[in-house]
């Protein structure tokens, strides 16, 4: 099975300044999206009942600000950066509400986004004049996204919902919650200058995915169709 298309890009616009003051720290305005990433699958597939179209943003806005510090110690410069982490969350998949006749088949989306505060702290330390080396820690951030949740009916257009009678599972509801939670994570780099005209530079990072454990979805479903209790777990 592969997908019929799929995306990811990383864009990001930064802009900084020291404000003329040989002493003073360095503020940085910044707009970057980490993550940007989607895929869609073929609906005649097994995997129609996994995800048909999905795409994910983690998007942040922030303002950064760096200072060496004062001899004796001006090998050393500390950083950090305050700001708000924009997620959004969209897909489309089957759902057999049954998991046996194909007669119980819904197609199920969801829409959901959130804001949240997030942070980053750094430290970077020159051993040597031509040898840096740094850290940093990365915020992590519990979004609870709100949204809707459609369900709908496959093809053919003449078919009828199977739980008509309990008022019938297609609808349009609210998407109360949906929590996700962006790792925090710890990064080392380290930068050489070899010669004036060249430079190398690589760094290491390590993401706590232990907070995955899982995720809650709420909606009013139930609120909006009370008849189907009996139906749908809780």
């Amino acid at each position: 099975i592969h997908p019929t298309k799929y995306f990811g890009v990383m864009p990001m616009f930064v802009a900084s300044s020291d404000f003329g003051l040989e002493q003073g720290p360095v503020v940085a305005f910044s707009i970057y999206v980490p993550d940007f990433i989607g895929a869609f699958l073929p609906e005649d597939s097994p995997a129609r009942y996994m995800v048909t179209e999905a795409y994910f943003i983690a998007g942040v806005v922030s303002l950064s600000a760096g200072y060496r510090l004062p001899k004796p110690f001006d090998r050393v410069s500390l950083g950090g950066s305050l700001g708000a982490l924009y997620v959004r969350q969209e897909g489309k998949k089957w759902l057999n509400a049954t998991g046996t006749s194909t007669d119980y088949d819904f197609i199920i989306h969801v829409v959901g986004e959130d804001w949240r505060p997030y942070w980053n702290l750094g430290v970077t330390v020159d051993v040597l004049p031509q040898l840096t080396l740094g850290a940093s820690f990365i915020g992590g951030a519990h979004v609870e996204m709100k949204g809707r949740l459609d369900i709908t009916l496959p093809p053919p257009d003449d078919r009828i919902d199977p739980f008509a009678a309990s008022g019938g599972l297609a609808g349009h509801y609210r998407l109360k919650k949906m929590t996700i939670e962006v790792p925090p994570g710890l990064s080392a780099g380290v930068h050489w200058t070899i010669i004036p005209q060249l430079e190398l530079a690589f760094d290491f990072r390590y993401w706590f995915y232990r907070v995955y454990k899982e995720q809650r979805i709420e909606t009013d479903l139930l609120e909006v169709k009370p008849g189907l209790a009996d139906l749908v777990s809780p």
